[in-house]
């Protein structure tokens, strides 16, 4: 019951405190975003309405990373269970300083509680953030790549998410190679259950069996790298749609560098 009252007292401190920063801030610059809302509004509503679905899909897109990600582990999560969870993270890395790390084991935790074992979920939520980084990178880069020849951006621009997308995908093959090993995952196992224990998630025994950590069959990375890429894109498209609003037209790679 003390857990749980602390938790009500966590959850309703956050709320006030995103409400009090958001007051603050419309307070502070209420010119500047009534005339900008008006404009919006006004003359550009339909390209408002768009951006709101863009950002539907993108809820959508974001809630199903989870998802493919436990369930191509073998472990289970329901389309709802996997919106509430992916909303809960997001808020909290946006609300949070480090709210990275806040939203990750939240939705470790939440996971877990809907009966997927300790290092099932912790490897799922390392999958999923290994999958959106990696295709993040690769659609920075091939937009950024599309405005080398217009001399839009800089050749510079492409060095950075070229370098993380091999990074990730060298370290990606490396551990798929490695899990392989019947030793290596089991101890894999061990040490993700450890992990999960230290972010207060709880586990049991038979957590440890091997079956736990019986790797990702590749077939099943495509539904996840489709889901990450579309997340990515309608998100990237709506602020396009934005821009062109107050009637500036950015190209994909100049949009996508500033992304």
């Amino acid at each position: 019951r003390r857990d749980l009252s602390l938790g009500r007292i966590l959850r309703s401190g956050l709320m006030i405190l995103s409400l009090v920063l958001l007051v603050r801030m419309a307070a502070t610059n209420h010119s500047e975003i009534s005339e900008a809302i008006g404009h919006l509004l006004t003359r550009s509503w339909w390209l408002v309405a768009a951006a709101l679905l863009m950002e539907g899909i993108w809820v959508y897109s974001l809630s199903n990373v989870y998802r493919s990600s436990i369930r191509g582990l073998g472990g289970s999560l329901g389309r709802g269970q996997a919106l509430r969870i992916s909303m809960g993270a997001f808020t909290l890395s946006r609300i949070l300083p480090g709210g990275g790390a806040a939203g990750s084991i939240f939705g470790a935790r939440a996971i877990v509680a809907h009966g997927n074992p300790v290092p099932r979920t912790v490897a799922s939520m390392l999958i999923s953030w290994w999958v959106s980084m990696s295709t993040l990178a690769f659609v920075v880069g091939i937009g950024t790549a599309s405005g080398l020849s217009g001399d839009r951006v800089e050749p510079a621009h492409i060095v950075g998410p070229a370098l993380v997308f091999a990074v990730l995908a060298v370290a990606g093959a490396a551990a798929v190679a490695a899990l392989r090993l019947p030793r290596l995952r089991a101890r894999v196992a061990r040490g993700l259950n450890v992990v999960g224990s230290r972010l207060g998630v709880s586990a049991e025994p038979e957590d440890w069996e091997l079956q736990a950590m019986t790797p990702m069959p590749v077939r099943r990375l495509i539904p996840l790298m489709g889901w990450a890429a579309l997340s990515w894109i309608v998100d990237a498209a709506a602020l396009w749609l934005m821009f062109l609003g107050f009637g500036i037209r950015l190209h994909p790679a100049v949009l996508l560098v500033g992304y």
